[in-house]
């Protein structure tokens, strides 16, 4: 009979959000015995960069927050406030705890994941303070260890408030995940999301007048990213300890909004009509110190991001980002880890901003 797996050997090899070290490795095997082929998949993925999109929800994050304060812009320039003076200037701390349980057959987990996020807007002509909170079941398998694949359901809720205004949506869906490591020192992450939900805006129009309009407000969100590894065995110039994730990606979102009246009988689906598109690519890259758990393992990314379609840009010339990321992370000796970091996106044309600030705690039972 094979020795039982721990929960500590469990989490050597959950180095999940930045990748894991070859110390990592080492280590797993030092019972003697080969671990589960999920463990060793995690443990190749993760050295290969290609679980940090997975369990990480920044791009979506980036879309949804700039489709949101967009479509509000423009609400707002239409009923009057102006053409010119727009600026969208946001900062978010985000709260994620994320729990996976170990199934039997060795190559397969369910994951638990809360994440709460607040987000509070510098004083420009259109700022809101927002409230994400949503939770995810999945389940994961490794058919091999150079292969992920994952499926669950969604809900999420939305809550934006910019003074006079509001704006809330509840949300449900289904999402579905997949990486592949294709070769030595390169891999690919896919990520498509659906999901249902209503959206209720309140506009105070005057003292006790308040226009109410509800609709359907579904969105598809698709994500891809190319994703290479390299140490100083690749190329000299890289230190040794140290790993160099070079990464290109893209996404796509788009909200379908269902044409519904108003509480004063006014038909309508979104400000510009009932699609709401937007997309943008970019390449990045991020450097890592692999360290043994226990030790904290630092990270830093620089990259640039396009945007190549938006249907809500009318009023806010920004289409071309400087991204800049930093952090560390830690494999305590009790099973938890914990990642803290900073990253920012600043528009070139100074006219759009946002930064987030992240402490996420991962578990095991």
């Amino acid at each position: 009979m094979k020795p039982e797996v721990t929960v500590r050997e469990i989490f050597i090899s959950v180095l999940l959000f930045y990748g894991v070290s070859a110390h990592a490795e080492d280590r797993s095997n030092a019972g003697g015995y080969q671990l589960p082929e999920g463990i060793l998949a995690q443990i190749e993925l993760g050295k290969a960069g290609l679980l940090k999109p997975f369990f990480s929800n920044e791009w979506y994050g980036v879309a949804s927050e700039r489709n949101g304060l967009s479509r509000a812009t423009v609400g707002v320039a239409l009923s009057g406030g102006g053409l010119t003076g727009y600026k969208d200037e946001t900062t978010s701390f985000v709260l994620p705890i994320t729990a996976l349980q170990a199934l039997p057959d060795g190559r397969s987990y369910v994951r638990y994941s809360f994440s709460g996020s607040v987000g509070v807007a510098e004083p420009t002509k259109v700022s809101g303070d927002a409230r994400v909170p949503d939770f995810l079941v999945q389940y994961m398998t490794y058919p091999d260890v150079n292969t992920m694949f994952a499926a669950g359901a969604f809900v999420e809720r939305a809550y934006v408030d910019f003074g006079d205004a509001t704006t809330a949506r509840n949300g449900y869906g289904l999402r579905l995940d997949a990486a592949e490591k294709f070769s030595e020192n390169w891999g690919i992450y896919g990520r498509v999301q659906y999901s249902l939900g209503e959206s209720e805006t309140k506009v105070d129009i005057a003292p006790g007048l308040r226009s109410v309009h509800i609709q359907g407000d579904d969105r598809l969100y698709l994500q891809g990213e190319l994703t290479g590894q390299f140490r100083t065995e690749d190329a000299a110039v890289i230190p040794e300890d140290w790993v160099i994730h070079p990464s290109l990606g893209m996404l796509y979102n788009q909200a379908n909004l269902e044409s519904t009246v108003d509480n004063f009988g006014v038909r309508s689906s979104g400000v510009l009509g009932p699609k709401e598109k937007y997309g943008t690519a970019w390449a990045n890259l991020s450097f890592e110190k692999e360290v043994p758990p226990g030790d904290w393992s630092p990270n830093l990314g620089i990259g640039v991001e396009h945007e190549f379609v938006n249907s809500l840009d009318a009023y806010i010339d920004e289409s071309t980002y400087a991204i800049f990321s930093a952090g560390a992370s830690m494999q305590m000796k009790n099973g938890r880890r914990i990642d803290v970091g900073y990253s920012r996106h600043q528009g070139l044309n100074g006219n759009r901003w946002s930064q987030s600030f992240v402490a996420a705690l991962t578990m095991s039972f």
